[in-house]
């Protein structure tokens, strides 16, 4: 009575018709069954290609344009010529109708409660289309049969470019065999391929783009796959990073190590187990199992022991910091060491490793096997690292043992983002690069593909005042006559959501037949704009401030995702699905961690509702993503969930709004973003009368990355006192507004008693 895909009940319905067809020996179909074309309906075409759903407006116009060039919809699906299509279309809306009519689509099966789906492209083909190009004209050498081209490419004819950015003016700069979809600035940096490398990337300047394509060069021009070694900081990014390069380089992508640093850590502890005093089959332990072992050790409450499990931590990172020092050893409190030795043993013989523990054992193992630490440096020549402002002392420890002075090693980064100080990270790391590596060429990307001219100058002026790159520069490359940026006073918290989403409805032309008939929306703003609800983000510096906000998007009928910078398993459910996952008995066939997942919530809900209930449905949701990517893997998934972050799990292709803390939006983009709480007390977000000065620097870099998310518009809202790190911004880029005054009161009828 079990569907066998989900482990849910089978419904009357289709339980019913199982017990009909039950009895069919051919499962054939009927002689007189007349016959039938397989179609996929154009909107979901198009959708598939944009990355959205069928129903938002830029499909809905995109439809219609295409209806009202070539024709109806049945005779673009089946009958019209593909050279008509190209001449109207996309690309990949040809490449689309030629799959779909040779029947060549991906059908995903459905099963009880859950519709199948047919899709025309493999998951990141597309994205991957949109950014393959001929990254360099081709020496004589790499043409030849067997060069390095032909060894990496496995498309011999790869699309033609179709780049998401391109340079301020087109052509300047450009030499012969050079890459034409980079600008001089980034192609300064992909030529840099030998020796130390550091590159000042503000935002919006194609970071990750430069990157891939300078990796994509060293792998063409100097070093085998294997060499190479590229490291971010959220597995978002990463997934990212490999997506790009399988892009470019499909035989080559899956053998570069792409990684964060901890994912980096878990694979030298993978390679060097023994060598570590560790098992084969180690794993990262769940934090319930830490919190565990700590309270059944020294016989401590859940909640004591998390504090406890604070301290050793801090205690740990201290003793890395301090080295071989024996004087300073003496110095650390004595109690606490021998329950830190304790706790690492207990770990140890359960086959456990904790998050820390990734770095501080790798970091032991190179400083007390210094062969070892030169082995790796002898494989990984070329080393690349992403967002290297953000590192922290034992990720800046890990980096100088594979990479001494002199190594090819690119730093990329933007020390006016370094937004996270409370984790550990020290940007003074990034600032004294060129004197860890004597030599090191200094490259800066200055040109701002994402946002209008005046969004880039209102930033660009935010961040003067603290700024840790002297002279900083942004041209924005876009044209045109945007709006300003605009500052809205409210009244209340609840009026402050009020007018978020009373705007956000005027933006997208209504949401409902109510944004007509209540008079909230007159006419559609943006109705040629092809604006969506995944165009938007509303931002917010602590997430006290969002019940409010859901509270008002869920009388609207917006849906939202919301996501925060906080580790995946401190999500309310999380660690009682991973904790059952863990426990439960290995299958006799793979069975797909999604429908484990699925299983679990089953068995550990029941039939029962509730809070409980909810935040295990809500849990469950959230680690789909983790899920569905995993495949059958359930090790890979518990890891991914073990060491991820709840933004790891932001889903790029929802027709949702985004609700994210600041420090979850970094690396992300909208073309609309509402700023909440822009005022005295949240943004700088301070306590007591006397706030640190390295504490206000870091909130003003803060709000410098809040304001560089948006492309097109940008809404700063307060209810107090504004920000002081408006006034560094020129009026003439503003556009304050007030909330509107209530009208006169309608006359009531007077009563007669």
């Amino acid at each position: 009575g079990r569907c066998p895909a989900c482990g849910k009940p089978l419904t009357v319905g289709v339980l019913h018709r199982v017990e009909e067809l039950a009895d069919r020996t051919d499962p054939a179909g009927r002689a007189q069954t007349p016959a039938f074309r397989s179609l996929v309906p154009l909107p979901e075409i198009v959708a598939e290609i944009r990355g959205t759903g069928p129903k938002t407006r830029g499909v809905e116009d995109a439809v219609h344009q295409l209806t009202g060039k070539l024709g109806p919809e049945m005779a673009i699906l089946e009958t019209l010529p593909l050279e008509e299509v190209a001449r109207a279309g996309d690309p990949l809306l040809v490449e689309a109708l030629t799959r779909l009519r040779a029947g060549q689509v991906h059908r995903e099966s459905g099963y009880d409660g859950e519709y199948g789906v047919i899709r025309l492209f493999a998951p990141g083909e597309i994205h991957g289309r949109a950014v393959v190009a001929p990254l360099w004209g081709a020496d004589a050498g790499l043409k030849a049969a067997g060069g390095p081209e032909s060894r990496l490419r496995r498309d011999p004819h790869p699309p033609a470019p179709s780049p998401t950015r391109t340079p301020a003016r087109p052509g300047e700069g450009e030499i012969p065999g050079s890459n034409p979809i980079l600008d001089p600035e980034q192609r300064a940096a992909t030529e840099a391929l030998d020796g130390p490398l550091l590159i000042v990337a503000g935002p919006g300047t194609g970071k990750t783009r430069t990157l891939i394509h300078r990796l994509v060069r060293i792998l063409e021009r100097r070093a085998s796959p294997e060499q190479c070694l590229a490291v971010t900081f959220s597995r978002r990014a990463a997934v990212e990073m490999r997506e790009r390069l399988a892009a470019l380089l499909p035989l080559a992508a899956g053998r570069v190590l792409v990684t964060t640093f901890h994912g980096l850590g878990l694979t030298l502890l993978r390679e060097q187990a023994e060598a570590a005093g560790l098992p084969p089959d180690f794993r990262v332990a769940l934090p319930s199992e830490r919190a565990e072992i700590a309270g059944a050790l020294f016989g401590l409450t859940a909640q004591k022991a998390e504090r406890l499990l604070e301290k050793i931590a801090t205690l740990r990172r201290l003793r890395a910091d301090l080295g071989d020092d024996p004087l300073a050893e003496d110095d650390l409190p004595s109690g606490l060491t021998s329950q830190a030795a304790a706790y690492e043993e207990a770990l140890a013989s359960r086959g456990l490793v904790d998050f820390d523990a990734l770095l501080l054992k790798p970091l032991a193992l190179f400083a007390a096997r210094p062969d070892l630490a030169a082995r790796y440096r002898d494989r990984f020549r070329w080393i690349s690292i992403d967002e290297y402002q953000d590192i922290d002392p034992l990720q800046y420890a890990l980096v100088r043992h594979l990479a001494p002075p002199g190594a090819n090693l690119c730093a990329i980064g933007d020390p006016d983002q370094s937004i996270y100080r409370f984790r550990g990270a020290d940007v003074g790391f990034f600032l004294r690069f060129r004197q860890d590596y004597p030599g090191a060429r200094l490259v800066q990307l200055t040109r701002n593909y994402r946002a209008s001219k005046v969004l880039v100058e209102a930033a660009r002026q935010a961040i003067r005042p603290g700024s840790l790159v002297p002279n900083r520069q942004m041209v924005a490359v876009r044209q045109g006559n945007p709006p300003r940026v605009v500052v809205q006073a409210a009244a209340s918290e609840r009026a402050e959501a009020e007018l978020v989403v009373h705007t956000l409805e005027g933006l997208l032309g209504g949401t409902s037949a109510f944004s007509f008939d209540s008079g909230r929306v007159a006419s559609a703003t943006w109705a040629n704009d092809e604006l969506s609800f995944d165009d938007v983000a509303i931002l917010y510096r602590t997430e006290a401030q969002t019940p409010v906000l859901i509270e008002a998007l869920g009388r609207a009928g917006i849906p939202f995702q919301k996501r925060s910078h906080r580790p995946l398993t401190e999500q309310p459910g999380v660690l009682a699905l991973l904790a059952f996952l863990r426990k439960e008995p290995p299958a006799g066939k793979p069975v797909a961690v999604e429908a484990r997942l699925d299983r679990a919530v089953v068995e550990l809900t029941g039939n029962r509702t509730g809070p409980a209930a909810t935040g295990l449905l809500a849990a469950a949701e959230l680690l789909r993503p983790l899920a569905t990517r995993a495949g059958d893997d359930l090790e890979r998934f518990l890891t991914e969930a073990t060491l991820g972050g709840e933004v790891d799990t932001w889903d790029p292709r929802a027709e949702r709004v985004s609700l994210l803390t600041l420090h979850a939006s970094k690396g992300l983009e909208f073309r609309v973003v509402f700023l909440v709480g822009c005022e005295e007390g949240l943004l700088p977000l301070t306590w007591g009368d006397d706030p640190d000065e390295a504490d206000l620097a870091e909130e003003r870099r803060l709000f410098f990355v809040g304001l560089t998310r948006a492309c097109a518009r940008l809404y700063l809202f307060h209810r107090k006192k504004p920000s002081p790190f408006l006034a560094a911004i020129d009026e003439a880029l503003l556009e304050r507004r007030r909330e509107p005054e209530p009208g006169p009161r309608k006359p009531e009828q007077l009563r007669l008693v």
